[in-house]
Protein backbone atom coordinates (compact mmCIF):
# COMPACT_ATOMS: atom_id res chain seq x y z
CA UNK A 1 0.00 0.00 0.00
CA UNK A 2 1.19 3.82 -0.85
CA UNK A 3 -0.39 6.78 -0.12
CA UNK A 4 -1.88 8.46 -3.65
CA UNK A 5 0.57 10.88 -3.11
CA UNK A 6 3.42 9.04 -2.63
CA UNK A 7 5.86 8.83 -5.22
CA UNK A 8 7.53 5.56 -5.17
CA UNK A 9 10.17 4.51 -8.11
CA UNK A 10 9.85 0.83 -8.92
CA UNK A 11 13.49 -1.26 -10.07
CA UNK A 12 13.24 -2.17 -13.62
CA UNK A 13 14.58 -5.48 -14.01
CA UNK A 14 12.00 -6.94 -11.40
CA UNK A 15 11.29 -10.39 -11.83
CA UNK A 16 7.21 -10.00 -10.31
CA UNK A 17 5.04 -7.50 -11.19
CA UNK A 18 4.28 -5.02 -8.48
CA UNK A 19 0.93 -3.56 -7.75
CA UNK A 20 0.04 -0.88 -5.76
CA UNK A 21 -3.37 -0.28 -3.35
CA UNK A 22 -3.87 3.02 -1.95
CA UNK A 23 -3.34 3.60 1.55
CA UNK A 24 -6.12 4.84 3.36
CA UNK A 25 -5.49 7.09 6.98
CA UNK A 26 -4.08 10.14 7.31
CA UNK A 27 -0.63 9.57 6.92
CA UNK A 28 1.39 6.43 5.86
CA UNK A 29 2.62 4.59 9.37
CA UNK A 30 1.71 2.30 12.15
CA UNK A 31 0.05 4.84 14.41
CA UNK A 32 -2.21 6.31 11.01
CA UNK A 33 -5.62 6.53 11.92
CA UNK A 34 -8.00 4.83 9.66
CA UNK A 35 -5.35 2.32 8.45
CA UNK A 36 -7.43 -0.98 9.56
CA UNK A 37 -9.40 0.14 6.54
CA UNK A 38 -5.82 -0.76 4.29
CA UNK A 39 -7.52 -4.16 4.06
CA UNK A 40 -10.66 -3.20 2.03
CA UNK A 41 -8.34 -1.96 -0.88
CA UNK A 42 -5.99 -5.23 -0.35
CA UNK A 43 -8.94 -7.45 -0.81
CA UNK A 44 -10.00 -6.29 -3.65
CA UNK A 45 -6.61 -5.71 -5.14
CA UNK A 46 -6.02 -9.42 -4.23
CA UNK A 47 -9.15 -10.75 -5.57
CA UNK A 48 -8.58 -8.98 -9.00
CA UNK A 49 -5.08 -10.58 -9.66
CA UNK A 50 -5.73 -13.96 -7.97
CA UNK A 51 -6.81 -17.20 -9.40
CA UNK A 52 -7.63 -20.45 -8.35
CA UNK A 53 -4.70 -22.09 -6.69
CA UNK A 54 -3.43 -18.59 -5.61
CA UNK A 55 -1.31 -18.62 -2.34
CA UNK A 56 -1.84 -15.18 -1.04
CA UNK A 57 0.81 -14.18 2.05
CA UNK A 58 0.40 -11.00 4.58
CA UNK A 59 2.51 -10.19 8.11
CA UNK A 60 0.25 -7.10 9.09
CA UNK A 61 -2.98 -5.74 9.61
CA UNK A 62 -3.63 -4.76 5.58
CA UNK A 63 -3.94 -8.78 5.29
CA UNK A 64 -6.87 -8.55 7.39
CA UNK A 65 -9.19 -9.94 4.78
CA UNK A 66 -7.13 -12.12 2.55
CA UNK A 67 -9.18 -15.42 3.74
CA UNK A 68 -11.96 -14.36 1.36
CA UNK A 69 -10.43 -14.29 -1.85
CA UNK A 70 -12.22 -17.26 -2.96
CA UNK A 71 -9.80 -20.30 -4.50
CA UNK A 72 -7.12 -19.03 -2.38
CA UNK A 73 -5.39 -20.37 0.09
CA UNK A 74 -3.86 -17.31 2.50
CA UNK A 75 -0.60 -18.07 4.84
CA UNK A 76 -0.34 -15.52 7.47
CA UNK A 77 3.34 -14.97 8.95
CA UNK A 78 2.79 -13.10 12.64
CA UNK A 79 5.55 -10.00 12.20
CA UNK A 80 6.40 -9.57 15.83
CA UNK A 81 8.14 -11.64 18.48
CA UNK A 82 5.75 -10.84 21.04
CA UNK A 83 2.40 -8.93 21.28
CA UNK A 84 1.37 -6.72 23.98
CA UNK A 85 -0.14 -7.73 27.07
CA UNK A 86 -3.76 -7.05 27.22
CA UNK A 87 -4.48 -8.91 23.61
CA UNK A 88 -3.84 -11.89 25.63
CA UNK A 89 -6.50 -10.75 28.25
CA UNK A 90 -8.94 -10.57 24.94
CA UNK A 91 -12.11 -12.99 25.24
CA UNK A 92 -11.52 -14.26 22.43
CA UNK A 93 -14.10 -16.96 22.91
CA UNK A 94 -16.71 -14.21 21.86
CA UNK A 95 -14.45 -12.77 18.80
CA UNK A 96 -17.01 -10.41 18.01
CA UNK A 97 -16.34 -8.89 21.37
CA UNK A 98 -12.41 -9.01 20.88
CA UNK A 99 -12.68 -7.84 17.84
CA UNK A 100 -14.39 -4.23 19.04
CA UNK A 101 -12.26 -4.25 21.72
CA UNK A 102 -8.94 -4.19 19.64
CA UNK A 103 -10.98 -1.51 17.05
CA UNK A 104 -10.79 1.14 19.94
CA UNK A 105 -7.72 -0.06 21.62
CA UNK A 106 -5.29 -0.54 19.16
CA UNK A 107 -6.96 -1.30 15.60
CA UNK A 108 -4.26 -3.28 14.13
CA UNK A 109 -4.25 -5.77 16.20
CA UNK A 110 -7.85 -6.46 15.22
CA UNK A 111 -6.79 -6.40 11.62
CA UNK A 112 -3.72 -9.44 12.31
CA UNK A 113 -6.71 -11.00 15.02
CA UNK A 114 -8.71 -11.48 12.22
CA UNK A 115 -5.96 -12.39 9.91
CA UNK A 116 -4.59 -14.87 12.55
CA UNK A 117 -7.82 -16.58 13.44
CA UNK A 118 -8.91 -16.97 9.62
CA UNK A 119 -6.01 -17.27 7.80
CA UNK A 120 -5.32 -21.27 5.79
CA UNK A 121 -1.86 -21.49 7.56
CA UNK A 122 0.24 -19.32 10.42
CA UNK A 123 3.36 -18.87 10.72
CA UNK A 124 6.23 -16.96 13.13
CA UNK A 125 9.58 -17.44 13.34
CA UNK A 126 10.53 -19.28 16.49
CA UNK A 127 8.82 -21.51 19.08
CA UNK A 128 8.55 -18.46 21.70
CA UNK A 129 7.06 -16.72 19.47
CA UNK A 130 4.27 -18.86 17.80
CA UNK A 131 3.11 -19.23 21.90
CA UNK A 132 2.71 -15.49 22.19
CA UNK A 133 0.86 -14.94 18.98
CA UNK A 134 -1.46 -18.32 19.90
CA UNK A 135 -2.03 -16.81 23.27
CA UNK A 136 -2.49 -13.06 21.82
CA UNK A 137 -5.12 -13.75 19.46
CA UNK A 138 -7.05 -16.86 21.21
CA UNK A 139 -5.32 -19.44 18.45
CA UNK A 140 -5.48 -23.31 19.40
CA UNK A 141 -1.97 -24.38 21.37
CA UNK A 142 0.19 -25.90 18.63
CA UNK A 143 -1.57 -24.18 15.87
CA UNK A 144 1.10 -22.05 14.58
CA UNK A 145 3.89 -23.17 12.22
CA UNK A 146 7.00 -22.29 12.88
CA UNK A 147 9.63 -21.53 9.90
CA UNK A 148 12.94 -20.22 11.46
CA UNK A 149 15.08 -17.19 9.93
CA UNK A 150 17.35 -18.31 8.01
CA UNK A 151 19.33 -18.26 4.53
CA UNK A 152 20.37 -20.95 2.63
CA UNK A 153 24.11 -20.96 2.11
CA UNK A 154 23.98 -21.18 -1.44
CA UNK A 155 22.59 -17.54 -1.38
CA UNK A 156 26.02 -16.56 0.45
CA UNK A 157 28.51 -18.38 -2.00
CA UNK A 158 30.34 -15.48 -3.19
CA UNK A 159 28.33 -13.08 -1.18
CA UNK A 160 31.09 -11.06 0.95
CA UNK A 161 34.27 -9.58 -0.90
CA UNK A 162 36.54 -12.05 1.22
CA UNK A 163 35.40 -15.14 -0.37
CA UNK A 164 34.30 -16.47 2.92
CA UNK A 165 30.48 -16.16 2.07
CA UNK A 166 29.55 -15.71 5.49
CA UNK A 167 26.97 -12.50 6.08
CA UNK A 168 23.64 -11.21 6.37
CA UNK A 169 22.10 -8.39 4.56
CA UNK A 170 19.15 -6.67 6.79
CA UNK A 171 16.96 -4.41 5.35
CA UNK A 172 14.60 -2.37 7.83
CA UNK A 173 14.02 -0.61 10.95
CA UNK A 174 16.18 -1.89 13.64
CA UNK A 175 13.79 -2.69 16.23
CA UNK A 176 12.53 -5.46 18.36
CA UNK A 177 9.18 -5.70 16.44
CA UNK A 178 11.55 -6.10 13.14
CA UNK A 179 13.22 -9.42 14.53
CA UNK A 180 16.07 -8.25 14.45
CA UNK A 181 17.24 -9.62 17.56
Amino acid sequence: TKAPWEKVRVPEGLPYQVAWTPFIGLRPGISSPLRFLNALTVLRKARSLSKPGTILHGNGDEAALLWKVEGAKFVFTSRYPSYDEYLSRMPWLHPALAYLRCLFREPRFLGMGLAARFAAVVTTTSGYAARDAEKAFGLPSGSIEVVPNGIDDAFLEGALPDGTGKGVLFFGRLTRAKGCD
